[in-house]
């Protein structure tokens, strides 16, 4: 029985010798991640029902706080409305507002670029609180942007 376990070192020892010599290379297997389907429907649902995309940019500067705003619904939308509401970073450190301007338009995207009064230098977000509507229901939206003069 001795005998046996020593020979059976043996051949591992020399098996493992050649391998390392001639250059064989062994990899796990990799294993598939294990997800729920409730993981696979949460990563895959929109965020909206209605808005296909939502952006909204602003610059800051001596002129005043520029933004370009641009929502994009689906064909079945008749209705993107809302206010677009610009703040400025206090003292205290809170945001006050200081312009804002009332937005209504018959269709299924808005694509708007324009100036809001700025109040000087400082910290300034903008944020567009509005609703996208259909025929069979509507949806709200909020988004905003920050920037520094």
């Amino acid at each position: 029985m001795h005998t046996k376990k020593k020979l059976c070192l043996a051949m591992t020892t020399a098996t493992l010798l050649v391998n390392s010599l001639s250059g064989v290379s062994v990899f796990a297997q990799e294993i598939p991640s294990q997800t729920t389907s409730t993981e696979q429907t949460t990563n895959i649902s929109p965020r909206y029902k209605y808005i296909i995309s939502a952006d909204l940019g602003l610059i800051v500067d001596s002129s005043g706080a520029t933004y370009d705003l641009n929502v994009h619904g689906i064909a079945d939308v008749t209705k993107i409305s809302g206010t677009l509401t610009l703040y400025k970073k206090n003292s205290n450190g809170s945001y006050v507002s200081v312009s804002s301007k009332k937005i209504s338009e018959n269709t299924d995207t808005i694509d708007l670029y324009g100036t809001l009064t700025a109040s000087g230098r400082g910290d300034y977000k903008l944020t567009f609180s509005g609703t996208v509507s259909t025929k069979n229901g509507s949806e709200t939206i909020t988004i905003s942007e920050t920037d520094s003069y």
